[in-house]
């Protein structure tokens, strides 16, 4: 087996292309909100989407986002939703004492009311992933991942559980 020297020049180079590559996606992704949510919003649904009826009960991992942040980190995974309406993904969690949905409507979806929450759980119903307030009473086609601190009784009843 060979043995590859890299020299300490070689080494600072290869740490500054990478360091390089990762700010500019991030860069580009951190450039303005629509930036942000495009970028965001394409990695968290395929996050949940990726998520199993094995993943069911399990505290998981979270997704990390272009400014740092991990959303999800420390939630209980519930189960997804099903039969909420066209092109409707919805994704129930439990953190702490509290449910959270985490859902989106595709282009071609019909939208989906959301819950009005109490001021004792949230200010706002809903929040998009930057943490600004997602000002719809609906969840519209298109919009992208939604954040709910409150969830529907309906929408617990539609969790798709394990056998």
């Amino acid at each position: 087996m060979k043995t590859i020297k890299i020299t300490p020049a070689v080494f600072a180079a290869i740490c500054l292309i990478g360091t390089l590559a990762f700010s500019a996606s991030d860069d580009r992704c951190n450039a303005d909100l629509d930036a942000y949510l495009n970028c965001n919003n394409q990695t968290v649904m395929k996050y949940l989407t990726a998520l199993t009826k094995k993943d069911v009960g399990k505290v998981i991992g979270g997704v990390r986002l272009t400014d740092g942040e991990t959303v999800l980190k420390g939630h209980t995974f519930l189960g997804e939703a099903k039969g909420m309406g066209k092109g409707v993904r919805l994704f129930i969690f439990k953190y702490k004492r509290n449910h959270v949905a985490y859902l989106w409507v595709e282009k071609n979806g019909m939208e989906l009311d959301l819950p009005d929450c109490p001021k004792t759980v949230s200010d706002e119903s809903a929040y998009v992933l930057s943490g600004d307030v997602y000002t719809w009473k609906a969840a519209q086609p298109g919009d992208g991942v939604i954040e709910t601190p409150c969830v529907k009784e309906e929408w617990l009843k539609k969790v798709n559980r394990p056998r």
